[in-house]
Order: C-alpha cells, then sequence, then structure tokens
C-alpha cells in the first residue's frame, strides 16, 4: 500500500519517472510472488515475511 501511496504522490506531483519507476517495482513484487499480493516484505531480502 505504501509504495501505491507514492507512486500517486509522484504522479501528483507530476513526476512521471519516479511513477514508472514505483509501477515497475509494484509489477515486479506482484510477479515474483506467483501473482499473489502479500502484506509484509522482508526490506533487505524481499522475502514474504509474517502475515
Amino acid at each position: 500500500m505504501v509504495m501505491g501511496l507514492w507512486g500517486y504522490a509522484a504522479a501528483a506531483a507530476q513526476h512521471p519517472a519516479e511513477f514508472g519507476r514505483t509501477l515497475d517495482d509494484l509489477v515486479t513484487v506482484f510477479r515474483l510472488s506467483g501473482d499473489e499480493l502479500f502484506e509484509v516484505y522482508n526490506a533487505t531480502t524481499g522475502e514474504v515475511d509474517g502475515g
């Protein structure tokens, strides 16, 4: 959710490159999770952590 809010803020502030990077990151997280959306990821490894 935080990444989505960051992307929204970047778009609202007219920073399309940052919005694009955020969208790419969200797609990567989604694809690497087996097309599942988990609540918590480890900030260092990116692995599903908890929840």
